[in-house]
This record gives structure tokens, C-alpha cells and sequence, in this order.
């Protein structure tokens, strides 16, 4: 109770810079960074393909246009024509694909019109498409083994898609179609901005939560670091489905 915020702020300036700061990788025998990439990521392998379930397919344009920029151990990194990043690790442990998209975002990149809707746009883009409702999705999720999550985070925003090598071309289509042809339901949007903001109101009931949110605003101020619950409250609030087609 004697804490005042005086003493975070000179707490924070004494210890929170970067002469005293230290990062540590773990790392393969044998493989040694400098630093690590700040570039989009996307790794994923490529396997032979058996179709199956009711899944519209789509036939996608064959693109050589790639260049090897480097090379560590297995993982292996190229440019694609568009400047993309990829990167690909084989997974010969199992039958499992992962692959891992990010892109920029968050709340680094969002104005004051724009504040929240990316986690808005993470929660909204599996609740129906043009030729599959929800639960439909839900169902071809489940019955072929896929697994496809969003996740906002300060400085991008990540999709995560698992799948059995099987099952990748049904995976890449099902992950066009919720990409490309969501409907962005008005009625989805209000219950999910409604659930956010449910959550963050009980979250305030725990007194470490509210210490930390004061602090967090007090240390970060005029950063995208400092979103207390407050802001994003009032943000959540204004999320429109415009927002979310822009973004």
C-alpha cells in the first residue's frame, strides 16, 4: 500500500533500460545467431496430398518464383516474388504439418480508429463463410484432424494451422475459404466484442490484475504497450465490421 507510482517510474527508469538488459537463445549444437530475424515468417512442408471429405477444393497456380537466401542445419530460407519470408523445416518425427503465418500487426500497427480490431479479426474469422456456417466449419475442422487458431500479439499477428500431410490440401482450402469468403456476421460481432469485455470486467475483480494493468500503463505510456483493460474497453466498443474488412 506505501508503493507509489513515483516508485515504479524510478524503479523502472533505473532497471528497465538496456545496458542492463540480457537475452539468451537456445540453440542446436553447432548453429549460432547474431540476433533474430525481424521478418514475416512461414514455415511448412511440402508433402504428396489425398483429398477427402466434402471440402471445396480450388486449384492453385503452380509458382517456381523463389530464391534460397540461406541455410541453417534443416531449416531452410527463401524470398518468394511478392518479398515474402519462408521458411521451411522438415518434420520427419511424424506425420504432422505446421505452419505458422505472421504478418505485421497488433497493436503497433493500429491507429486510434483501428485500436482492437485485430483481436476482434482473430476470433471472427472462424464463425462462418459464405459456404459453411460455424458449426459446419467446426465439423470439417474436427473430422480431418486440422487445427486452425489466430492470435493477435503487440507487434504482429499470428495464424497457427496443424494437419496430418494427408490432409494439407484439404487444410489449404478450408484456410482459403475462411479467408476469403468470411461473412463477418453482425450479430457474431457484437457477442464476441460482448464476451471481450464480460472478460476484462472480471478480470478487474483480482487486485494483481489491477496492479499490473496500473503499471503496465505507467511504464508503456504513449506506446501500444501500455492498452490497459480501459482502453481496450473502449475500443472493443467501437470495432466495426468495416474495421475488420480493412484490416
Amino acid at each position: 500500500e506505501k508503493v507509489k507510482k513515483t516508485d515504479i517510474l524510478k524503479a523502472a527508469k533505473k532497471y528497465l533500460v538496456k545496458n542492463r538488459a540480457s537475452v539468451a537463445y537456445i540453440l542446436p549444437n553447432g548453429l549460432n545467431i547474431k540476433s533474430p530475424s525481424k521478418i514475416s515468417q512461414l514455415k511448412t512442408t511440402h508433402n504428396s496430398i489425398n483429398q477427402k471429405h466434402k471440402i471445396i477444393t480450388k486449384t492453385y497456380p503452380e509458382n517456381n518464383n523463389y530464391k534460397l537466401i540461406s541455410q541453417n542445419l534443416k531449416t531452410k530460407k527463401y524470398e518468394l516474388e511478392n518479398g515474402l519470408t519462408l521458411l521451411i523445416t522438415p518434420n520427419e518425427s511424424n506425420e504432422i504439418i505446421a505452419i505458422d503465418l505472421l504478418s505485421k500487426g497488433g497493436f503497433f500497427h493500429e491507429n486510434e480508429i483501428q485500436k482492437g480490431v485485430g483481436n476482434i479479426t482473430a476470433d471472427m474469422l472462424l464463425k462462418g463463410t459464405k459456404n459453411y456456417n460455424s458449426q459446419e466449419l467446426s465439423t470439417i475442422l474436427d473430422e480431418n484432424g486440422i487445427e486452425i487458431s489466430s492470435q493477435m500479439y503487440p507487434d504482429a499477428f499470428s495464424t497457427t494451422i496443424k494437419c496430418t500431410k494427408n490432409e494439407l490440401q484439404a487444410t489449404l482450402d478450408i484456410f482459403d475459404e475462411i479467408i476469403n469468403n468470411s461473412i463477418l456476421d453482425e450479430k457474431d460481432l457484437e457477442n464476441i466484442k460482448s464476451k471481450k469485455i464480460q472478460k476484462i470486467k472480471t478480470s478487474m475483480d483480482i487486485p494483481s490484475t489491477i496492479a499490473f494493468d496500473e503499471t503496465k500503463y505507467l511504464l508503456w505510456e504513449n506506446t501500444p504497450y501500455q492498452n490497459s483493460s480501459t482502453i481496450l474497453t473502449n475500443a472493443y466498443k467501437k470495432v466495426t465490421n468495416d474495421n475488420i474488412k480493412t484490416f
